[in-house]
């Protein structure tokens, strides 16, 4: 039986490849893509440097909020400079006297441009530290740096000492989770299972297939509802490129950390008014706890409501995929109170990811990020894997289907259109 559903997965050439596109990309614009309108970015981050290098703490709240807004986009597009590096060093120096908020800025922003290079300041912080969300950045800045027996006791000793309510007991419990886990190895089941799953519910499915080293990006590919891949023009299946960092690099169970694994519900399309994503249709994903189970589970009521929250999540993997390890981070990610990790596209300027290992992708929060090209001079929208993607996913009337995010292992490097194929064809 499992031969025969997964000779019809692979072999029925999908019309939905060859459909009528919904939304038009002539008619995308942006004035926020412009030339004109990113130049001045630059110019502010010059203003920025000019206002680090000679910063003079205060605890005046005006002058801090706005400081705290230029650190924001500091740590966005990983600006770092020599003026720069003098400003945040003035204020590390002056940590303890910022306000909570602030001081979690300022951990977000050290994990992401300068790691390792504060290591004995926050080792000494972290038992002073209150916030759980605090507590596990700081933590895992070390650990990274210093991955010992000695660090995870500690961190542990720690955090037994923190106040925290059910929500951060769970960043307590992911972190400590994460700690434990050999980053270098990732195992996953057989592949064949996962795309002959689908038949069990009947909607479409996402599979972002990505790097544990999110600092590279994935591929995406869709099966459409009956089972097939969505196919391009050439009928080869069609991959999409994606980018699941979040800006800083913070793990999946930190707000504004990298795109956890497992899965979503997909509820539909959507346009944001965010002015970094720009006007191109997004995905609209949703984790379990962001939504309720019927939401969540598109009204299969196969499901019982007596079922604990785990096991009702778990039966929406196969069974060779209900103990895969990344299966639980999206779950553990909503259950913490992260949301609006969406599958989105960016108008964002991409001279600021010259140089870097994702370019040309900018990140953004911790969302799936597609890959769009936009006229610098009329705003217009050029290319977009991200309008592909919705497109493709809206050739069928049904809005709703399930994301799968996946790491495939570690390697240094994109993941490549042959490799998916290999891992496909292994069936």
């Amino acid at each position: 039986m499992l031969k025969r559903i997964l000779f019809i997965v692979f072999t029925i050439i999908s019309l939905y490849g060859v459909a009528q596109p919904l939304y038009i990309k002539d008619s995308i614009q942006s004035n926020n893509a412009k030339k004109a309108t990113q130049d001045k970015l630059f110019f502010n981050i010059g203003k920025f440097s000019n206002y680090l290098d000679t910063f003079k703490f205060t605890n005046d709240e005006e002058q801090l909020e706005t400081l705290e807004l230029m650190l924001w986009e500091i740590n966005q597009y990983s600006i770092n400079n020599k003026q720069i590096d003098r400003g945040i060093n003035e204020i590390m120096k002056n940590y303890d006297a910022l306000p909570s908020h602030f001081q979690s800025t300022m951990l977000e922003l050290i994990y992401g441009i300068y790691p390792g290079q504060y290591y004995t300041q926050v080792y000494k912080l972290i038992p002073g530290i209150k916030s759980a969300r605090n507590f596990a950045i700081a933590s895992k800045y070390i650990f990274n740096k210093n991955p010992t027996k000695e660090n995870y006791k500690y961190i542990v000793q720690s955090g037994k000492k923190l106040v925290t309510n059910a929500r951060e007991q769970w960043i307590i419990k992911a972190l400590l989770k994460d700690l434990n886990t050999d980053s270098a190895q990732v195992i996953l089941p057989d592949f064949d299972s996962l795309f002959a799953w689908q038949h069990t519910h009947g909607f479409k499915v996402i599979y972002s297939f990505q790097r544990k080293n999110r600092l590279y990006h994935g591929l995406a590919i869709l099966q459409n509802s009956d089972g097939s891949f969505y196919v391009d023009s050439s009928n080869q299946i069609a991959t999409f490129p994606q980018l699941a960092k979040s800006a800083s690099g913070l793990p999946y169970y930190i707000i504004n950390g990298n795109t956890p694994q497992g899965i979503y519900a997909i509820k539909g399309t959507a346009i944001s008014r965010n002015s970094f994503l720009g006007p191109t249709p997004n995905i609209q994903t949703k984790m379990m706890y962001e939504v309720d189970r019927q939401t969540f589970s598109h009204d299969l009521y196969c499901l019982s409501d007596l079922d604990s929250s785990e096991y009702f999540y778990r039966r929406f993997a196969p069974p060779a995929w209900q103990n895969w390890t990344g299966l639980m981070e999206a779950f553990d990610a909503g259950k913490i109170g992260r949301s609006e990790i969406i599958i989105h596209g960016s108008v964002m300027d991409k001279r600021w990811s010259t140089n870097k290992s994702y370019a040309p992708f900018i990140p953004t929060l911790g969302c799936l990020t597609g890959l769009e090209i936009w006229d610098e001079q009329t705003g217009k929208l050029l290319t977009s894997t991200q309008l592909d993607l919705v497109n493709a996913f809206a050739a069928s009337p049904d809005p709703r289907g399930f994301l799968i995010v996946i790491d495939l292992d570690n390697k240094p490097e994109p993941v490549t259109y042959s490799e998916l194929m290999q891992v496909i064809n292994k069936l």
